[in-house]
């Protein structure tokens, strides 16, 4: 446009309509920044959670295994069972 002789108020039209479209793009790149920083924060968080929630969950499992193994060695060592029937 500036080397095939175009008029002055066109290259300034051309300048400022470039001006606008640069900040509205900043505009959008600082949106997406703080979204995306919210993001991370949101999934740290969420992923914390579900470790928690997984090693209770395994925890418990384990609970309810050591709890059985209990009660086996109890009714073992009470004699309850009946061998020769």
């Amino acid at each position: 446009m500036v080397d095939g002789g175009a008029e002055k108020p066109k290259v300034r039209s051309q300048i400022a309509f470039i001006g606008r479209e640069v900040a509205a793009l900043e505009a959008d790149y600082a949106r997406l920044a703080e979204a995306h920083s919210k993001l991370q924060a949101t999934h740290s968080e969420l992923e914390a959670q579900h470790t928690a929630l997984k090693d209770g969950k395994r925890k418990a499992g384990w609970d309810a295994l050591q709890k059985q193994a209990d009660d086996y060695e109890r009714i073992v060592r009470s004699k309850d069972l009946d061998y020769g029937a």
